[in-house]
């Protein structure tokens, strides 16, 4: 039990009851949403009572939630369930009001002194969830004007009183004075426009610098701000010290207490504690998903980073951690060929100047520092720290996480710059990053999305989320879990054509069209039986969580209540038993099983559907089996590209005949007998499931559909 006082108006917080069996799992998945995660925190520490978390994963600002959570399970497995105490008290605290009327929310996102007035000018559209074009030209012009446009209004006024004292005094009429004023005053107001505007130019320059971003996350400053917290966080949940060595993928993955171990799981390699996190290389155009595999091959190419880079981004033991190789102890540096890419400047005079002027605004720092060393970054020894703020890189809130990777598209291989930004682009609710076909746990996913304005409670009242939320029942009411497996199948609406205004309207309609190119993925998967009905939707009020850092500490505290009101809701569907209307009991575990039985049958079906026909067609090519038994005289595949490293390899092992084989892409007796065989089982898979199903109770709605595609 904490001994710590809550502070005045805050209820005292729960002590942690640990009734989690060793060998009862669950899996978790947490969606982005800037400062919404503050709803997190209180859902992990009501569900860490029932279970034990095994893969853990989140995108953007629920990627640094999930660190959390397997921080405390990291701490649990090694005998102390303290850190999920210390996890929630921690947190809660964000809602604590410090110095200068700041809550410590607030104080997290700390802008780079180049960008203060930048953010400044934006910090008042985050915090308004409606008149955001009005609220965003106030800020810009409060943020760029409060010192020297009092000057210019003082200059002003003292035009303005000479003119009406000459007019007065008849040295020129009044007509002429009134003209005079007139014209000082629109002349100062086109002064201001254009300063304003070369001043936002400028610091947008400035932002450009600093890798699209305002704020680092990390810095001196009299509180800590999101990454230097959020490091000492991980480190005192985990029960380290924050100069100890950072909490690692590979720590979690050697915990003690694995399902291996309690359930003697045969899955080889699986980790104990499982934590991934999404984040966007938006050089490269596609998701990453860390921690890389150590054989990830061309599916997670090698990266690199800059110590200088790194330093400006994460504390300074974090660094020099990654600057070594743990299990060695020699540096991560690379020693090949390669070098960092320059930026070339076209040749010319006037144009050559132009052209180097614009490659100063766009240019990455250290670009043309060709001298620093690069490192390699970390696999399963990555500090998991790095990888949270990468995911969390909101675009233009914070700075992107430069990284380097090899260009081999060349003659020459070169080493260019990629910037990682926040996961949520790609995906902002992976829900797929743990499924399989027929789980041996549940895997629970918790979405935040923003409710409409003018939403209604379950009591029928317009505009009732604006309300403080005053008792348990109210906080609930935002917070919605299907009964059952036919619920939940509907689609979501952007409601932006409710909305009174035209220009709302408008702003409606470019970010309903932002969320549908990110979200379609993950929204189409939500609506999939065996997904939906494990996903616990928490309703946010307008303004409630989101870009807005301002809120108080009442919405903070209420936010976090949400949190724990989807947790409870998943544990009376999953963990407790429920009873159906007619009285007849029902386990939601038992029953999410079956449904994934169904779902698993339903898609296998539709796609071996015609795998018999197709295998044995040979009018424009030879049926599968006649390829099969083809391979074991002559390669199938034809592989020029690889020709001289087999011949080389060939040459090493000329007595080695399978070998040979294998490397020439022909087959084994034994192995053509192996993959004729899974040929039969297929086509034996396929007659199946594809048989009338007399009296089968469930058929999924919608259909699912298997498809082959990359790993993410």
């Amino acid at each position: 039990m904490s001994t710590r006082k809550p502070l005045p108006g805050r209820k005292p917080l729960p002590g942690f009851e640990d009734r989690a069996p060793r060998d009862r799992y669950c899996d978790l998945i947490l969606t982005g949403g800037v400062t919404s995660s503050i709803a997190y925190p209180a859902a992990i520490f009501t569900l860490a009572s029932v279970y034990r978390f095994n893969s853990i994963g989140g995108a953007s600002s629920g990627a640094g939630a999930a660190a959390l959570a397997a921080a405390a399970e990291y701490r649990r497995r090694h005998g102390s369930s303290d850190g999920f105490r210390i996890m929630l008290e921690r947190t809660a605290a964000v809602a604590d009001e410090l110095e200068g009327g700041k809550t410590r929310l607030e104080w997290l996102f700390q802008p780079e002194k180049e960008n203060r007035h930048l953010f400044d000018a934006l910090l008042p559209g985050f915090a308004r969830p409606d008149r955001k074009l009005a609220t965003l030209a106030v800020g810009v012009v409060c943020a760029y004007t409060r010192s020297w446009i009092v000057l210019i209004w003082i200059a002003l006024a003292i035009i303005w009183f000479i003119a009406l004292a000459d007019a007065v005094q008849g040295d020129i009429d009044w007509l002429f004075a009134f003209l005079i004023g007139i014209s000082a005053t629109m002349l100062s107001l086109i002064l201001i426009a254009v300063a304003v505007f070369a001043l936002v130019v400028r610091d947008l320059r400035r932002m450009v610098r600093h890798d699209y971003g305002l704020c680092s996350g990390s810095g001196q400053s009299p509180h800590p701000p999101l990454t230097d917290w959020l490091h000492g966080l991980i480190q005192v949940i985990a029960g380290r010290e924050t100069d100890d060595d950072p909490l690692t993928f590979a720590d979690l993955a050697n915990a003690p207490g694995s399902p291996q171990e309690t359930l003697n799981d045969p899955c080889p390699g699986a980790s104990s504690i499982n934590l991934q996190m999404f984040t966007a290389n938006v050089t490269h155009g596609r998701p990453y998903v860390f921690p890389l595999k150590e054989d990830g091959g061309a599916d997670d190419p090698l990266l690199y980073f800059r110590a200088s880079e790194m330093r400006k981004l994460f504390p300074k033991k974090v660094v020099e951690y990654m600057m070594a190789d743990p299990v060695t102890g020699e540096e991560n540096l690379y020693r090949g060929a390669a070098k960092p890419a320059r930026v070339e400047v076209a040749p010319g005079g006037l144009l050559r100047r132009a052209v180097r002027w614009f490659v100063s605004l766009v240019r990455p720092p250290l670009a043309e520092s060709a001298e620093e060393p690069l490192y390699l970054l970390p696999r399963e020894h990555l500090p998991i720290l790095v990888a949270a703020r990468m995911s969390i890189s909101f675009p233009v809130l914070f700075q992107a996480v430069p990284l380097w990777s090899l260009d081999e598209r060349g003659e020459q291989s070169v080493f260019r710059r990629c910037l990682f930004c926040d996961g949520g682009i790609c995906s902002t609710f992976p829900i797929h990053l743990f499924d399989s076909p027929i789980p041996s746990w549940p895997t629970f996913g918790i979405a935040l999305h923003e409710l409409p304005r003018r939403a209604k409670t379950k009591e029928g009242a317009a505009g009732a989320w604006f309300a403080p939320l005053e008792d348990e029942e109210r906080r609930s009411g935002a917070v919605w879990l299907p009964e059952d497996h036919l619920q939940g199948g509907q689609d979501q609406w952007n409601e932006f054509e409710t909305e009174r205004k035209v220009f709302e309207r408008l702003a409606g309609f470019f970010s309903a069209i932002v969320s549908t190119a990110t979200n379609w993925n993950d929204a189409t998967l939500a609506r999939l039986p065996g997904v939906r009905e494990r996903v616990a939707r928490v309703g946010l009020p307008p303004g409630i969580g989101g870009l807005n850092i301002r809120m108080t500490g009442d919405q903070i505290r209420d936010l976090a209540e949400l949190g724990r009101a989807a947790a409870l809701k998943l544990l009376k569907r999953y963990a407790l038993p429920a009873a159906r209307p007619c009285g007849e009991p029902s386990d939601g575990w038992n029953e999410h099983r079956w449904v994934r039985l169904n779902v698993l049958r339903d898609s296998l079906s539709r796609s071996l559907a015609g795998l018999t026909w197709a295998a044995s067609q040979g009018q424009h090519g030879k049926p599968l089996r006649d390829l099969i038994r083809q391979a074991i005289d002559e390669p199938v595949l034809k592989s020029e590209n690889n020709e001289p490293a087999l011949k080389k390899e060939d040459e090493k092992k000329e007595d080695d005949e399978p070998v040979r084989k294998h490397n020439n892409l022909q087959l084994l007796a034994a192995q053509a007998a192996a993959l004729e065989g899974a040929l039969d089982a297929l086509m034996q898979a396929e007659r199946a499931l594809n048989m009338l199903t007399v009296g089968q109770p469930y058929r999924p709605s919608p259909r699912p559909v298997m498809r082959v595609r990359p790993p993410l």
